[in-house]
Parts: C-alpha cells; structure tokens; sequence
C-alpha cells in the first residue's frame, strides 16, 4: 500500500545556482519533517529548473534549462522556500 502524496513548489538555492520545481510529502505532513528526515542525503526535485545565480559563464559548471529530475544534496542547500501545494489526485478520488 503507498503512502498518497501531494506535490509541494520550492525553490531552493544551492552553491551558485537557483533550482524551482517539486517535491513530494506525505499529505497532511510537515515540509520540515521530510527535511529533517533526508539530513545528509540526496532530495529529488522534479520538473526542475535550473538558474545560474552568477554572471560568468563557464561552461563546464553551467547547469541553466530544465530537467525531469534533479538530485540535490541536503548539505549544499543554502535556502529553501514553498512556493505552493498542490493536491493529487488521491485526495480527489476521497470525495
């Protein structure tokens, strides 16, 4: 049996670059909870976008565009902000 789970939006900063996409949780759980729980480990981002903060470009460090997936590590995040929840389609099929 799974665990139903809702998309959360965040934008995260890590190192020199801006990342916006989503995240899963537990519906009804603590965004704070699933950080605590991932501490020195990898968090998936999904539909991600990836902006370099810095005006240089070098090419070999540059990761700009989109991506179905991308892995962070909890120890190079910088900041972290919820930009929105969405439901699923779990909750709807409740009604």
């Amino acid at each position: 049996m799974s665990i139903p789970k809702q998309k959360v939006k965040i934008k995260i900063k890590v190192n020199s670059t801006i990342v916006i996409g989503y995240i899963q949780i537990a519906i009804g759980g603590r965004i704070s909870d699933y950080i605590a729980s991932h501490a020195n480990k990898f968090i998936s981002v999904a539909e991600a976008k990836a902006y370099p903060t810095h005006n240089g470009d070098k090419e070999d460090i540059n990761i700009k565009g989109s991506y179905d997936v991308i892995f962070l590590n909890m120890e190079s995040i910088e900041m972290m902000t919820v930009e929105g929840i969405e439901q699923t389609v779990n909750e709807y099929a409740q009604f």
